[in-house]
């Protein structure tokens, strides 16, 4: 069998950017490939946000296909240049880089449109368009918040903007037992797969507050955060399989 994969220029009637064949020896693996005279994608104020259509198939040597995707895609690189520890006296830094510069960040925060999630739908048209307006080139998709769908990040792709994404746990101490990490990895491999071909996807955020929380309940006991396994360990695998070129946060804020 083979794998074919083409990515073609939107704004130029579908002119091929970049096209590969290549077998298929393993059951893993992953393909590198180089499109010349790319159009960046920028954020919000700073360019364009152009995307491509990039599709792959699988298929043997007599054309019958096994397996088809096709997304549209932004082609930009990014970094988080932040300081590991921060004190009064030295500040420290928190910086998104994207294409190589440095951005100013105008964020604001997602929250559930609607007390009832099923009612979203008829309201979330306007509320992207209102982030759009006021010049947002961030938003944090809230630990507290639901996983929102494909439409959301549809929207922050083709608009420059950049999306923090937390994964959905907020201010508590999680248990630790198999049982628990085995079903919030379902849900983490899940979440991934789904989302991460989404250019707008700057970084991926392990929580909300859990590791500030140990601070409120048990403050008398100073338990260190970095022994929570979800946030520093299965997590951080997950992502190492299924996207490992973006950054990680292991929890918002992190101690």
């Amino acid at each position: 069998r083979q794998r074919q994969m083409c990515i073609r220029d939107r704004s130029l009637d579908g002119r091929v950017a970049y096209k590969a064949s290549q077998p298929i020896v393993s059951y893993v693996g992953r393909h590198m490939g180089s499109v010349k005279n790319a159009k960046l994608w920028w954020p919000l104020g700073y360019g364009d946000s152009p995307l491509y259509d990039a599709e792959i198939i699988i298929k043997d040597n007599n054309g019958k296909v096994y397996a088809y995707d096709k997304k549209k895609i932004g082609l930009r690189t990014i970094e988080l240049d932040r300081t590991e520890v921060t004190t009064p006296d030295e500040r420290g830094k928190f910086n998104f880089i994207v294409n190589g510069e440095h951005v100013f960040i105008k964020g604001t925060n997602w929250v559930p449109v609607d007390a009832l999630h099923s009612r979203d739908a008829k309201l979330i048209d306007e509320v992207l368009e209102m982030m759009k307006d006021i010049n947002c080139n961030m938003v944090r998709c809230w630990g507290g918040n639901v996983y929102e769908d494909h439409k959301f990040y549809d929207f922050c792709d083709a608009n420059g903007i950049l999306v923090w994404q937390d994964f959905s746990m907020g201010c508590t101490i999680y248990p630790q037992r198999d049982d628990f990490m085995k079903m919030f990895e379902k849900e983490l491999i899940s979440i991934v797969s789904k989302l991460r071909n989404h250019t707008s996807i700057a970084l991926w955020a392990g929580n909300n507050e859990n590791d500030v929380s140990i601070r409120w309940q048990l403050w008398d006991f100073k338990i260190d955060p970095n022994k929570d396994q979800i946030s520093r360990n299965l997590i951080p695998r997950v992502l190492w399989e299924f996207d490992p070129i973006r950054p990680y946060l292991p929890s918002s804020p992190y101690l």
